[in-house]
């Protein structure tokens, strides 16, 4: 608890920041008129702002900062000019900044952020021209345009604005920030070019905020392309821009950055090959850490360059247009923590959006996933999904770092490797809507148990077999649709699985659909003969009992009359003469077709189809799913030593049948 104040009246300093300090500020600090220093931060006080810190006279820093403070900043806080320092962050502030601020003539510092203060900049404000240097009022509910003579705050060091609901254009009068290093207004409303282009009027080109070490201006409305005079802010450790509408093409001069450890240009409208900035020198850009570019319409290739940047901890360049392959050089970042690759080929320019639901891309990506990149002992996230990428997925190393792989939406083929299915460090994994084949392991995907957090989609591929017992209470699981897994009371469907409701096991649904189609056309066909039985039996049957001889004398009839209208026109064609007997032997043709093709049907309806139905239910392991499925061989395909040698047979048989009667036919056709 606090010290007797009253024996404190002479103290010069007091700093309890990080305390459990709670209740109301004393009102006998006020008799503390000594008090340069306060220092009552990240503790947990409440209540109002005191009216009594404006009339210390010696009070020169003042933080309150990380506490519960409510109400709105008291007009007598100025009061006594004598302050350098104000610090009311992170509390309950609500209202207006009182015009009376501009009283603190000596202030340095101003940190308001993240509070719930509403308004807008006051122009008085700008009053503290004369030292002001860190003004922060970030994440609040501030609105309206910043004032136009805000650059009169000529020795600002550090101005924060983000997370607000400011507007407009960036005043020109802020080219007068001459030692501006940290400018923040991420998550605001701006719009206009940005404010180094030298297009942008009345900035001062080459020479604004050549000092500039963090830039951070993302998701606005800035449009205008990228200046090439980028390269002169020679200090820049950060560049984040993202979300915006920044066109045209990078400058070449964005890699001379030579301390330039992040950049961000994600969600704008870049275009254009990325060949000529990253393959220019790429060696002076040794520190850049994070590169994300996702989100625009890049081309070419993938720089290899960029892939000898050896500090590189993130790549993401998900959604542009690139082509080519995924190199193999990635395996060269040995700090590499995060590589975000999807929809390399589906940036706006190069995609077809249908419904504004699906994008469709234009082309894809060569090759397949990098054989050693899992080898990598930092890496922890790969995402490579909708690439369109072959091959198969690469052994897990023990030494990888990997705990979230997702790629799906891509023509991988082979099984989930083992070294993958017993990997312990997964937290996701994402295999869905591939050409994935084989089956899971019954430990399961992440090892001998899965974790309560472990997230699995392998949808939409040919897996078959158990389903791990492990899935079944996991919270995030797509697995059954669009596989084949067989379940029973020891592989129970995972429950939190959206189509375990719907869902078949085996190869029942398969079957189901087979069985019910070829009945309907059992019946369909067995009610035509029937309609066509009847209709024979209202007509005079004499008119079908023709014999042979009549049938003889009809075709020689229509032989003679087709041979003399040849001749009639043999000057215009040269037609051969019609022979009775190769029509007859056509006619014995088409007969003999017609039985077999009875046969076969028949034979197919009563006898295969039956047995087919009867080995799937009852000859224990024939499902499809108990083994690896199929698909290139049949989609009825039944596994089992039994029913593979008892269809083989049946099928042996009808052959046998449909051999007979063909050779018969033709005997016939021969001796006639």
């Amino acid at each position: 608890s606090f010290p007797p104040l009253h024996e404190m009246e002479s103290i010069r300093r007091w700093v309890t920041n990080g305390n459990s300090f709670y209740g109301t500020i004393p009102e006998a600090l006020s008799a503390c008129t000594n008090l340069a220093t306060l220092y009552l931060g990240d503790n947990s006080f409440y209540g109002s702002l005191p009216t009594f810190f404006g009339f210390l006279s010696s009070l020169q820093y003042l933080g309150l900062g990380g506490n519960k403070m409510t109400g709105s900043i008291p007009l007598e806080i100025c009061q006594n000019n004598s302050l350098v320092s104000l610090t009311l962050s992170d509390g309950y502030l609500h209202g207006t900044i009182p015009d009376s601020i501009s009283q603190c003539t000596q202030m340095t510092v101003l940190e308001l952020s993240g509070n719930e203060l509403t308004g807008t900049v006051p122009t008085s404000l700008t009053g503290l021209s004369s030292l002001l240097g860190y003004l922060y009022l970030d994440d609040n509910q501030m609105t309206g345009e910043l004032p136009t003579n805000i650059g009169d705050l000529k020795f600002m060091v550090s101005l924060r604005l983000d997370t607000n609901q400011f507007y407009g254009e960036l005043p020109t009068s802020m080219s007068k920030m001459i030692i501006l290093k940290y400018f923040n207004v991420n998550n605001n409303r701006f719009h206009g070019r940005l404010p180094f282009d030298t297009l942008a009027d009345g900035f001062l080109g080459e020479t604004v905020w050549s000092l500039l070490v963090e830039m951070e201006m993302s998701n606005n409305w800035f449009s205008g392309s990228f200046p090439d005079n980028i390269g002169n802010m020679t200090d820049l450790l950060l560049i984040q821009l993202n979300d915006n509408y920044i066109g045209g093409t990078l400058p070449s001069t964005l890699i001379d950055l030579q301390q330039l450890n992040t950049l961000i240009l994600s969600n704008n409208q870049l275009s254009g090959d990325v060949a000529h900035v990253f393959d220019k020198n790429i060696s002076h850009s040794p520190e850049l850490v994070v590169l994300d570019v996702s989100s625009n319409s890049l081309r070419g290739s993938i720089p290899k360059s960029v892939l000898t940047l050896a500090k590189l901890q993130t790549l993401v360049l998900a959604k542009n247009c690139f082509s080519g392959y995924i190199s193999e050089d990635l395996c060269k970042l040995p700090f590499l923590e995060t590589l975000v690759l999807d929809g390399l080929t589906a940036g706006s320019d190069c995609s077809t959006s249908v419904f504004n639901y699906f994008v469709i891309a234009q082309g894809f990506m060569q090759g397949g996933i990098p054989d050693c990149l899992f080898s990598l002992p930092q890496l922890g996230l790969v995402h490579m999904s909708g690439n369109g990428l072959t091959g198969k997925i690469p052994d897990v190393y023990p030494i990888s770092g990997l705990t979230d792989l997702v790629v799906g939406y891509n023509r991988i083929s082979g099984s989930i490797p083992t070294s993958m299915q017993t990997f312990t460090k997964l937290v996701q994994l994402d295999a869905s809507h591939n050409f994935l084949t084989g089956t899971l392991l019954d430990a399961d995907v992440n090892g001998t148990t899965a974790a309560s957090n472990f997230s699995v989609s392998l949808a939409v591929n040919r897996l078959s077999g158990w389903i791990p017992g492990s899935f079944h209470e996991l919270a995030s699981v797509d697995v059954v649709n669009g596989n084949v897994f067989d379940c029973d009371g020891a592989h129970r469907l995972p429950i939190n699985d959206k189509y375990s409701d719907t869902y078949v096991c085996g190869s029942g649904q398969l079957n189901n659909a087979m069985d019910a189609s070829l009945s309907i056309f059992g019946i369909l066909l067995a009610v035509a003969l029937y309609k066509l039985y009847a209709h024979y039996r209202k007509q005079d049957t004499s008119m079908f009992e023709m014999t042979y001889d009549a049938v003889h004398d009809y075709i020689t009839m229509r032989v003679i009359w087709l041979n003399g209208l040849a001749a009639n026109i043999a000057g215009v064609w040269s037609l051969p003469p019609i022979c009775a007997m190769e029509l007859q032997t056509v006619i014995m043709a088409f007969r003999c077709i017609r039985e077999s093709t009875i046969v076969v049907c028949v034979y197919s309806l009563v006898v295969l189809l039956p047995l087919y139905i009867l080995l799937s239910l009852t000859v224990p392991d024939s499902t499809t799913h108990t083994y690896e499925y199929g698909w290139a061989l049949s989609a009825a395909y039944l596994g089992g030593k039994t029913t593979t040698v008892i269809l083989f047979f049946a099928l042996l048989l009808v052959v046998l049948v449909y051999s007979d009667i063909v050779i018969s036919c033709f005997s016939e056709m021969k001796e006639y």
